[in-house]
């Protein structure tokens, strides 16, 4: 540092001397500040750049979102067309629909969903097609009777009420999903519409076949059918 010369002083003064570029040795001010934090948090943790935070998983993500939070997203995706119903309807939503979403921050996160969800500007009205999600409301005494007939295949029984309701989530995370319909520009400037039915009482029933299947508790049961089922067709092909 130059010596400080006070304003009564009689020395000369010097002409200031100014490195040339790339000739300099002092180190910019900001690399002086990444050895401070390097040394305070290692050179790892300063390296993601600044603001920047590791990528992490969807679901230790979602772990940690607090209510405000799931609030925010809730009322985006309901704006969009989508039902939830609860904090599990929630989690599974977003993690199965946006699970590519950048995670590196709460507003990297909403930014990244709305970019899937709502389309961006475009140059005119003929290019903007916002995604559609039609609900299929199914009552949960059809929902239970759909149930039943998956417990019937799987294990050759009925369930009980109790029994039911703990597979009743399934079937509404998936009606939750609905019906969703895109529209874009073909190569001729037409529409082409893309309708992707993510619900009907058939994949319903599917995905609560295989979660009975799944359940441990249900092992002998899923053995013993299938036995049956085999012996059945050894007969019918006799």
């Amino acid at each position: 540092m130059a010596e400080v010369v006070g304003r009564g002083s009689t020395a000369p003064k010097g002409t200031l001397q100014f490195p040339t570029l790339g000739t300099g040795v002092a180190k910019p001010k900001t690399d002086n500040l990444t050895d401070v934090i390097n040394a305070k948090i290692g050179a790892a943790g300063f390296n993601l750049g600044i603001g920047g935070v590791e990528d992490v998983g969807i679901d230790d993500f979602l772990a940690e979102m607090t209510a405000a939070q799931r609030k925010t997203v809730t009322s985006i995706l309901r704006k969009a067309g989508y039902t939830i119903r609860s904090v599990e309807n929630f989690n599974t939503l977003v993690s199965e629909e946006f699970g590519g979403a950048d995670t590196t921050s709460f507003n990297a996160f909403v930014k990244s969903i709305r970019s899937e969800i709502i389309p961006k500007e475009a140059k005119t009205t003929t290019d903007k097609y916002a995604p559609r999600i039609d609900i299929y409301n199914v009552p949960d005494e059809e929902l239970m009777a759909d149930i039943d007939e998956a417990s019937l295949g799987s294990i050759g029984a009925i369930l009980s009420d109790e029994e039911k309701a703990k597979f009743l989530p399934i079937s509404k995370a998936l009606m939750a999903k609905g019906t969703r319909t895109s529209y874009k520009k073909g190569p001729k400037g037409e529409v082409v519409t893309e309708t992707t039915p993510q619900f009907t009482r058939e994949l319903g029933k599917k995905a609560v076949t295989k979660a009975i299947e799944a359940a441990p508790e249900y092992k002998a049961d899923v053995d013993r059918k299938q036995r049956v089922d085999f012996y059945s067709w050894i007969l019918e092909q006799r």
